[in-house]
């Protein structure tokens, strides 16, 4: 079997931590999202969490288990297939998701750009999305923006970022947004790494999980290789800046103007945190299956996904 694209195991790596810091408050874990979603559970259990919600009654582990102990493999198949339809359902009838081409059978089969479909969908509408029907163009504009305004041309780092994945390669991009947030905490952002972009992007990432509790869901070897998890990522440091702005330093100077994400924002006009719309098609613009977020909210309306406990009890993987 071929290996899978390298935009394809980036997300699946950003992905399954992105889940696993929404599943923390039920103490549950995944360890991969290909296999982990199999039984159900673990989905219902994320769709419950991000909606705020209940899906009703469905197969719990213990049951489904009991039939595979039994070898009882039709059973744990029926009851399997039964708890990702009431997921989907819940989903698309509750929630007002659209959901284009996938079913149980994709889970059953590990299917798993279908599944990165799915989770990006998930990803969009209570993250990005977040109440708002903006489309994920307008979004990514927004973002792109605001993120300019604290690190780009006329601010102290002066560096000119026009895209979500070559320009923060080399780690200046993300060590200098994480220093502008967490003030001198890489104050050789320019150099960190003496060349070594690898060493450079684990030290913003490390830093901005110990210094502003953002998860590290990207790992330091994929910044900059794949735009929809770089976005998932920086959007933390989005929500962050909605509740404690940020200081925007012009150029030659120290601290400037406070420049929070939304309301006036910084230099540059940077608007509200805005999201991603209908038609977020499949993960890695591949078309994966799970349609865009798109409609109204349904029963439960629009819920964010960040948590305010202490990321740094969540077990990430970055390999």
């Amino acid at each position: 079997m071929a290996a899978e694209p390298q935009w394809v195991q980036i997300q699946k790596r950003t992905f399954t931590n992105w889940v696993n810091i929404q599943l923390v408050e039920r103490q549950m874990h995944i360890d991969d999202l290909q296999t982990d979603f199999m039984d159900g559970e673990s989905l219902i259990n994320l769709v419950e969490l991000l909606s705020k919600g209940s899906v009703g009654k469905y197969n719990k582990k213990s049951s489904i288990q009991s039939g595979a102990e039994t070898t009882n493999a039709r059973q744990f198949a029926r009851n399997a297939q039964a708890n990702i339809d009431i997921a989907l359902k819940y989903l698309t009838e509750k929630q007002g998701i659209k959901l284009v081409n996938i079913g149980a059978g994709d889970f059953a089969d590990g299917n798993l750009r279908i599944i990165l479909g799915l989770v990006w969908t998930l990803i969009v509408r209570y993250q990005i999305q977040e109440g708002t029907d903006k489309s994920l163009k307008d979004y990514k504009d927004e973002l792109l923006a605001w993120v300019r305004s604290i690190i780009g041309p006329g601010t102290a780092y002066g560096l000119d970022i026009t895209n979500f994945k070559g320009d923060w390669a080399d780690g200046k991009a993300l060590c200098a947004l994480v220093d502008a947030f967490a003030w001198r905490s890489i104050e050789d952002w320019a150099t960190t790494g003496a060349g070594d972009a690898l060493a450079a992007n684990t030290r913003a990432i490390t830093t901005a999980q110990e210094k502003l509790n953002i998860p590290g869901i990207l790992a330091p070897s994929d910044v900059g290789l794949d735009d929809l998890s770089l976005l998932c990522y920086l959007d933390f440091f989005f929500d962050y800046a909605k509740k404690r702005p940020v200081t925007i330093r012009p150029a030659g100077t120290g601290y400037g103007k406070q420049g929070g994400a939304g309301g006036a924002g910084g230099a540059g006009g940077a608007g509200g945190a805005g999201g991603a719309g209908a038609g977020a098609g499949g993960a890695g613009g591949a078309g994966a299956g799970a349609g865009g977020a798109g409609g109204a909210a349904g029963a439960g309306g629009f819920h964010g996904s960040r948590s305010s406990g202490n990321y740094s009890n969540v077990r990430l993987t970055w390999h």
